[in-house]
């Protein structure tokens, strides 16, 4: 037997740490957006914040019509702790990146920071806070820039494929 106890040598949770955990694990069991479809047909269920977001409605317009319902997923509800992001608000955000031609996704991640109508139109999981008149933390509902590299890296082609098959179908 030792004599310092196992336990001790573990990292400690910050109360910061705790309640970032809670807030994370709260919200993406009680998400209230809803889906692209009920958004289009319906605009009124949008926020007030999201309606009156000139950009926020001008990206709305433009991913709207894309079949978002057949998209593709991955499985959302099997995880071990922390449930995944959908890969359809990476691809949407993809979508914006290239609408603006930010040249990085770091650029694309502080575009979604200075306007987080966007992170609310796209789905991302938000963290909620007091803070901000809109009831989430824009910076911490959207993952770091290397996160975002990698998921967008790591989207399978299927995903990529329907998103352009559908495109063109829109174009014709």
């Amino acid at each position: 037997m030792t004599s310092i106890p196992i336990v001790s040598r573990l990292p400690r949770f910050t109360q910061v740490d705790r309640v970032r955990l809670l807030t994370i694990t709260w919200f993406r069991r009680c998400p209230n957006r809803p889906c692209w479809q009920e958004i289009v047909h319906n605009p009124a269920c949008l926020p007030t914040f999201v309606r009156e977001s000139p950009v926020a409605m001008r990206y709305l317009q433009m991913l709207a019509p894309l079949d978002w319902d057949g998209f593709p997923e991955r499985d959302l509800h099997h995880y071990r702790a922390i449930p995944p992001v959908p890969y359809t608000p990476f691809t949407a955000a993809c979508l914006i990146k290239l609408d603006q031609g930010l040249a990085y996704v770091s650029r694309l991640r502080d575009y979604l920071v200075d306007h987080p109508p966007l992170i609310w139109l796209l789905g991302f999981p938000l963290v909620p806070s007091r803070q901000f008149s809109w009831g989430f933390d824009p910076d911490a509902s959207l993952p770091t820039a290397r996160h975002f590299t990698r998921m967008l890296r790591e989207i399978p082609n299927p995903c990529l494929q329907f998103l352009l098959d559908d495109t063109v179908f829109l174009i014709n």
